[in-house]
Parts: structure tokens; sequence; C-alpha cells
């Protein structure tokens, strides 16, 4: 399902509620929580672990056209622009609360860890670019207005550059189901295995021997009694070692799987011996 589908977007322009769908999981949102109750997934042990707590502010589709601190109306224009018509990667657990009760996160962009911001940057402008819901935007001038994502270069820094401009002039807006993909980078740079936590080829869902695995830990919710948006946000992930017993346990596992698909190919075989005779 689109970010912004056209009843959603309709929703928006008039600035009106109408009757939320029921929520449910996002389409495409793989993900799920790999710690469980002992923190460490079942049949592993961490030889790494590192984690960090974020700042940012938490908004949904219907206030984003008011004034800040509760919308994003400078932003509005473009929001549209970038979100319409991109898939909606899910909310921080991979719910869909749909249309005008989706959830939008906005970041200073300095405050971003180097090795996300890389990452937005490498992505931006490939061919998947429509998977990426990370928009970097440049702050408004005094009641002005914001059209498009912004020009962000590898030498931003606080002063700005020829690559654009300054990093305290940016901020960066996505879904919170958009940090899934790479939670690991967010992590990585004040880690004591930031080499295993940068390479996103052993992060995965599912935990595996020398794997990374990662979820969203705590986080809070902004204060629905004062205008403020303000939310943390804290990412955990562990480098994985598969232990003696969760060795044990999943090749038992592996070996019952296998003696019971026997049966189903004997039966299988016959029932074609059967048809040839």
């Amino acid at each position: 399902m689109k970010f912004l589908g056209s009843a959603a977007s309709a929703a928006i322009t008039l600035a009106s509620v109408s009757t939320a769908l029921a929520s449910s999981m996002a389409e495409d949102f793989t993900w799920s929580d790999p710690f469980g109750p002992d923190g460490t997934p079942s049949g592993f042990a961490a030889t790494c672990e590192a984690s960090a707590t974020f700042r940012a502010t938490q908004h949904i589709l219907n206030e984003i056209h008011e004034p800040l601190p509760v919308g994003l109306e400078p932003w509005f224009d473009a929001i549209k622009s970038f979100f319409g018509g991109r898939p909606f990667p899910g909310g921080w657990g991979g719910d869909d609360a749909h249309g005008v009760n989706r959830e939008v996160i906005k970041m200073e962009y300095v405050d971003l860890p180097s090795a996300v911001k890389t990452w937005i940057q490498e992505q931006k402008g490939k061919d998947g670019d429509s998977q990426w819901l990370f928009g970097v935007y440049e702050k408004p001038r005094s009641g002005g207005k914001v059209s498009g994502t912004a020009r962000a270069g590898p030498t931003s820094g606080p002063g700005g550059s020829s690559a654009g401009p300054a990093e305290d002039d940016l901020v960066v807006l996505f879904a919170p189901g958009a940090v899934y993909e790479i939670l690991p980078l967010w992590v990585a740079e004040k880690s004591d295995c930031g080499d295993e936590m940068l390479d996103l080829t052993r992060y995965g869902a599912a935990p595996t021997d020398d794997g990374v695995v990662a979820w969203v830990v705590e986080r809070t919710t902004p204060d629905g009694q004062t205008q403020s948006r303000d939310v943390t946000f804290k990412v955990k992930a562990q480098v994985l070692e598969e232990t003696r017993e969760g060795r044990v346990a999943r090749e038992a596992g592996e070996e019952e799987a296998e003696a019971g698909e026997a049966p189903k190919s004997a039966s299988s075989n016959g029932d074609v011996q059967k048809d040839e005779l």
C-alpha cells in the first residue's frame, strides 16, 4: 500500500478526519523482535552488543498541514511530493494505521549517525530510490516553505559546502518502519564491533551464527496533552554466535523436519506409480 494513497492525500488536503481503517501490518514488513525475554535470541550468545538512543518528533499524516510543533507545515508540499506513491514501510512495530493516522518521524539531520547519512546519500538516485523512505529537507527560512529534497552531500558540514547546505540546516523525514532495513548502522559508530555492524550482509530478521540482529527496544510517544511531539527511540543490535546447545537443538529440528518429509515423498512416488499402471 502506498504511503500517501489518494484517499489519505485528499483527507490531508482538506485537513479533515474520516473514520480510520483498522490497524494491520504493513504489506512488506518482514521484521520482528529477535531478542525475546532473555535479551538475546534463544540458542545464541552475543559476542558484541551496541545500543543508542535518538531524539526526534513524531507526527501523524492528519496533522502535518498544521504549524510547528504540532504539524510539519513548512514541509507539507515536499512531503506530498516525495512520499506520494511510495510504499509505506510500517510503524515502529510494522503496524499500519492506514490513511491519516500513519506516522511520520522528523529528526535533525546532524543527529543522524554518519553511517546512516552515508547510506541515505548512496541510495538517493538509485533505481530502487522509491523504496527508501528517508527524505532530507532544508529547514525553511522565516515564514517560508520547502518544496523539495535537499542536496545533502558527504562533505556537508556545520558550515556547509559546495556539496550542499550545512547539516545544521537540514532535517530528515521518514516513516518509523524505514529504520529496520538499516538498524545496525544506527549503533555501529560507537560500538566495539563497528565492522560487523556496518556489514549489512550479516544483518537479517532471523538470528544466524556470526550474524547481526537489531530492534527498536524502547521508545516514547508524544504527550497528547501538550503541543509537543518530542519522542525518543532506542536501537539495540547484537553480533551473534550460535551456542553448542543451540546448534544441537537446530540440527535435531532439521533432522525431524527431514524425517517428516520422507513419508510424504514416498506417498507421492506411490501415487505416480499407480497412475502409470
